[in-house]
């Protein structure tokens, strides 16, 4: 176990280390790039509505998650506050594969959201650094979490071939009792979401390729 948890520091220093070389490569590239901020402007007065409500569906027919740019740190709290997993990236322990597994398990079977808070690192963190957490629970389940079909992610919908959705192979067998097929609702499968949360300006552009970029505004 303890060899387990300093693996597990490692990589999260590794991934720590990495993100901020490229953020600080990316802010010597922009210089004095003074073009508008990435991404949809969100009232903070409305995050709920559209993040934890998705009131008319914007996210549940996305074909994209979202990545949302948010220097208050309102959105994180009201994740939090409302029962969500919010994972920090660069916290080994968040970050740990059976951590990891269960937030995504748990945040299914509720229909809730899975956020990883980037902090102000988003600049630094590619799609593949992101990836590699996941990749460490099961190498399929980054790419089915990330692949959507008329917004629902590949992971949540049986393929051919198979009688339940894949997101049931991450249930361990001693942990049936909880995470049994008969705890999964269709109805609150369907609701589930996952995004990124960071206070950096402009993400990586992996990211901005990869997600729905939305930024957090005050209203006065």
């Amino acid at each position: 176990e303890l060899q387990k948890a300093r693996e597990a520091a490692d990589g999260a220093q590794r991934r720590f280390d990495k993100a901020n070389v490229a953020r600080l490569a990316a802010a010597e590239e922009c210089g004095a790039d003074v073009a508008a901020p990435p991404g949809r402007e969100v009232a903070i007065a409305d995050l709920n509505n559209i993040f934890l409500r998705d009131i008319g569906d914007r996210l549940a027919k996305a074909s994209s998650w979202p990545v949302l740019i948010d220097p208050s740190d309102c959105a994180r709290k009201l994740l939090l506050y409302s029962g969500c997993a919010v994972l920090n990236f660069w916290k080994a322990e968040d970050m740990e594969p059976r951590r990891l597994r269960l937030a995504v398990l748990s945040m299914i079977r509720a229909g809730g959201v899975l956020a990883l808070d980037l902090a102000l690192f988003g600049a630094g963190v590619d799609r593949a650094t992101l990836a590699a957490p996941f990749d460490e629970v099961r190498p399929w389940l980054f790419t089915e979490l990330m692949e959507r079909h008329e917004g629902r992610a590949k992971l949540l919908a049986p393929q051919p071939k198979q009688t339940w959705p894949r997101f049931h192979e991450l249930v361990e067998k001693d942990e049936k009792k909880a995470y049994g097929v008969e705890h999964f609702d269709d109805g609150r499968v369907a609701k589930f979401k996952f995004m990124l949360v960071t206070s950096a300006e402009r993400p990586h552009k992996d990211l901005m390729n990869s997600f729905e970029v939305f930024r957090a505004v005050q209203t006065s």
